[in-house]
């Protein structure tokens, strides 16, 4: 390659072995993990060494599938005379992140109702109510407008 690097899928193993063993064996000799640091118990620094980017990344992808975490799931309006529609607002504050601990909850779906559906409850549910009203100052309004006609007359807009 131009940088003089060159990645390996795999740790070199003679073509005519390639059974998983061989492999691991191989990938065991090669690899070595390095702590840099631990800041907090959960938190760890490392170094991955001889590997390729791609095995890095995969555990990398691995480790943040393991990590629980918590999302909007159910997002019940009314009224909503806003520009943006439900659907889309609707996903917006579902990629919100929840800055909650995932552990002190149950997951969704041990608890059932009487007819054997997943259920709601304060031990796997987390209820947000979100009451906002745009008002309008005319005041606020007048001087805003004052400020950007003054703006764009510096910078020979208007």
């Amino acid at each position: 390659t131009e940088s003089g690097i060159h990645f390996h899928h795999a740790p070199s193993t003679s073509p005519s072995d390639t059974s998983p063993s061989t492999f691991l064996a191989a990938l065991r000799s090669s690899l070595s993990i390095r702590t840099l640091s631990r800041p907090t118990p959960q938190t760890l620094v490392f170094e991955l060494i001889g590997v390729d980017a791609s095995f890095a990344n995969a555990l990398r992808r691995i480790m943040i599938a393991e990590i629980p975490t918590m999302a909007l799931e159910h997002i019940y309006m009314w009224n909503n005379t806003g520009l943006i529609h439900d659907e889309v607002l609707s996903h917006r504050l579902g990629l919100v992140p929840l800055k909650v601990d995932p552990r002190l909850f149950d997951e969704y779906g041990l608890d059932v109702d009487e007819n054997g559906e997943a259920a709601a409850t304060d031990r796997n549910t987390i209820v947000f109510r979100l009451n906002v009203a745009c008002g309008r100052n005319e005041r606020e309004d007048e001087r805003m407008e004052r400020k950007m006609e003054e703006r764009w007359r510096n910078e020979g807009l208007v």
